[in-house]
């Protein structure tokens, strides 16, 4: 009965830290959410699936009067998202050239798709009046070919 008691527990822990499938009983197998549907090359009616490119992560942390990095590259075509991060004062972050806009608070990260169709440099800077650093608060995004 005391060997009961013990396995009992051990095989209920044991159930719970196992992996779950979701979806396939293969889980390196990606999932059509992951895939990216390319064009019918065979007129057949069946498209490509091939794995969906993983977006790079840029981190810009925003800080009083600095972006850091406050100078990025990044190739065309290429997914991007910047993850701003606001470690003080409230900010924002404006890319004209790009139609991006956007707040950040002290302690939160804004995440942003970074359009990368069209190659050019394309400045950026703080939109959110912030002190008397306000005005140097500036950076460049290169969209290489």
């Amino acid at each position: 009965m005391k060997l009961f008691r013990l396995l009992v527990p051990a095989a209920v822990l044991l159930a719970a830290c196992s992996p779950v499938a979701s979806g396939s009983p293969e889980s390196d197998t990606p999932s059509v959410e992951d895939a990216v549907v390319t064009e019918d090359a065979g007129g057949d009616g069946d498209a490509i699936k091939a794995p969906a490119a993983a977006a790079r992560i840029v981190e810009i942390t925003v800080t009083n009067f600095v972006f850091t990095p406050n100078r990025i590259s990044v190739k065309k075509g290429d997914k991007v998202t910047l993850n701003l991060i606001g470690k003080s004062g409230i900010h924002g972050i404006s890319i004209p050239g790009l139609g991006i806009s956007q707040r950040i608070d002290i302690g939160a990260t804004a995440s942003v798709a970074l359009p990368t169709d069209t190659a050019g440099s394309f400045d950026f800077k703080c939109n959110v009046p912030c002190g008397p650093g306000h005005k140097e608060m500036r950076g460049t995004i290169v969209i290489e070919e």
